[in-house]
């Protein structure tokens, strides 16, 4: 039973290396598989896998496409938690201006993290116009407007921080991103 169990663990291992390893590398990983195939001991057939599958990861780390594909996750997974976070503070919020601006804040970075997995073009625009928005606040061309709605002045000018800041980053980070792209991972078109 043991027996079985190892062998059947250290095949699927050896499945995923030949499955996650790169064109380039295409080789490797048959011959690597090959000679899997030759081994007759369990415990040596595991650490082969092991290494193998290690190896495959290491190189498809490397490819551009994973690199894009794995800061575009990590950018969107980060924009769709601060949008939760701004939801759950909106939702518990005794101020109703307070709740307005910290709820459409939330919406504009669920949005962000929605174009960060799908299009970093679309991304890049949106991160671009966001920065300038929250900068304009910032600066104070629209600060009366949020004074006037009775947001505290201090408030105001912690979320236009906020927003300049993670939008700047976004619009950065995007741009490098675009640096490591690949046509492919976008959706297709219309038409």
């Amino acid at each position: 039973m043991k027996h079985r169990f190892s062998k059947k663990l250290a095949q699927i291992m050896m499945d995923w290396t030949v499955r996650l390893t790169p064109d380039s590398r295409i080789k490797w990983a048959h011959a690597m598989a090959t000679e899997f195939e030759a081994i007759a001991a369990d415990q040596e057939s595991i650490y082969f896998a092991l290494g193998c599958l290690k190896t495959a990861l290491v190189e498809l780390l490397r490819t551009r496409s994973a690199l894009n594909m794995l800061g575009r996750m990590v950018m969107a997974t980060g924009l769709a938690m601060m949008c939760l976070v701004g939801l759950l503070v909106a939702a518990n919020a005794q101020h109703t201006p307070f709740q307005t601006t910290i709820f459409y804040l939330s919406l504009a970075y669920g949005l962000a993290a929605i174009l960060a997995a799908f299009s970093l073009k679309m991304l890049r625009i949106y991160a671009f116009f966001g920065a300038i928005l929250s900068f304009s606040i910032l600066a104070g061309t629209h600060f009366d407007f949020y004074l006037q709605k009775g947001l505290p002045a201090n408030l105001v000018m912690a979320l236009s921080m906020e927003a300049t800041g993670l939008m700047t980053a976004v619009l950065l980070a995007s741009t490098f991103l675009m640096l490591l792209h690949s046509p492919e991972l976008d959706l297709p078109a219309d038409g």
